[in-house]
């Protein structure tokens, strides 16, 4: 969420809390009762929203690590697979194999996926002296178990990212429902308790100003500073 929503949320946890706190002062006034329910209940689907597009963010950054792994091995074998070549006269593969890591992990994901896969493939061509070079059963079934994580996990980001930008609606729609309980039905119902429960008043017009200030913080931080210009001589 971005930082005016999270904002808001807090906002929104914090007078929750304090209406939990006082709801013996209005456990005999049923509206008050009701609208107090209703925003814990548009609480919790925010919070599950929140944690819908929490998700999201995890699939990339899983699918980022494995990627990023994968070429390092990939890049590994290839060092490797060039040496043995070379030392074995095989000039097409030597060549193939020449590769930075950046030659590896350039292109496309589907360009990328291809490149490992021609790293697997030129393995296959070397004779079994290979594994005097270092290419071992081990590292290539590495590289084949990682290739495969990455091309399980691919899609899911493009997912992902369908669930994450609906759960970003689905917030703005909740926190906007329950901003206006708030102004029209609670702010209306608390105000008997000004004199009355002098204390409960104040704590929760507290919660309420927290969106407000935090809001004034932002605007004067990204104020520019304007540097008066000089009058001419």
């Amino acid at each position: 969420m971005d930082t005016k929503s999270t904002n808001c949320l807090n906002m929104l946890q914090t007078t929750q809390a304090c209406l939990e706190t006082n709801q013996n002062i209005f456990a005999d006034l049923p509206a008050f009762l009701k609208a107090a329910e209703e925003l814990d209940g548009t609480i919790a689907d925010v919070l599950t929203a929140q944690r819908q597009q929490a998700s999201r963010e995890g699939l990339a950054d899983a699918k980022s690590a494995v990627r990023a792994e994968l070429a390092d091995a990939a890049h590994e074998i290839a060092a490797l697979i060039h040496a043995c070549a070379v030392d074995q006269g095989q000039e097409a593969v030597a060549s193939r194999t020449d590769l930075s890591l950046t030659d590896v992990q350039a292109g496309t994901e589907a360009q990328f996926i291809d490149r490992c896969k021609g790293i697997l493939a030129d393995a296959a061509e070397l004779t079994e002296d290979s594994d005097d070079f270092g290419v071992t059963t081990a590292k290539l079934k590495n590289v084949k178990d990682l290739l495969a994580e990455f091309e399980e996990l691919k899609p899911q980001p493009r997912a992902g990212a369908a669930i994450g930008r609906s759960a970003t609606r689905r917030i703005q729609t909740l926190l906007g429902r329950a901003s206006n309980l708030l102004r029209s039905r609670i702010d209306r119902l608390m105000v008997q308790f000004k004199k009355t429960q002098p204390d409960f008043y104040g704590s929760y017009q507290a919660g309420r100003r927290i969106v407000r200030q935090s809001a004034t913080r932002e605007t004067k931080r990204v104020t520019p500073l304007v540097t008066p210009v000089a009058k001419a001589a």
